[in-house]
């Protein structure tokens, strides 16, 4: 039997409430809870993915995103992300357009940086042996 079985909201308000906690040596800040205290902290014998997806709107509404790490989630603050960089349209074609296809550039080097070709030494009964 699992006492208090509680709310997204009600959860949602528990884990914005430990992020402004002084614990773990800290005044306050981002922290993990493991799935299993999750489970404790809900009431619940079973977190559904679509709960834990109310969770993180109520969280979210809080100015704090919860990130699932598959044993643990994570709550860290949304200023935290704010100063990311914004991913361009030509960053994403860079990385998936081959460079043959791309205008105006030479391909790639046939070696890579720091490769040589080096001569493989075959011991021998009679001594070392060039291939």
């Amino acid at each position: 039997m699992v006492p208090n079985r509680q709310s997204a909201s009600a959860v949602a308000t528990t884990l914005v409430g430990l992020y402004e906690l002084e614990f773990g040596g800290k005044q306050n800040g981002r922290y993990r809870i493991s799935r299993k205290f999750l489970h404790q902290v809900a009431g619940r014998k079973k977190i559904s993915d679509g709960f834990l997806s109310d969770i993180a709107e109520e969280v979210y509404e809080a100015g704090f995103i919860l990130v699932d790490l598959g044993a643990y989630v994570a709550v860290i603050n949304q200023s935290l992300t704010r100063n990311y960089r914004h991913v361009t349209k030509n960053a994403v074609a860079e990385i998936m357009m081959p460079w043959m296809e791309r205008e105006n550039e030479k391909p790639p080097p046939a070696k890579r940086a720091g490769t040589t070709k080096r001569k493989v030494v075959r011991k021998t009964k009679l001594g070392a042996k060039g291939v």
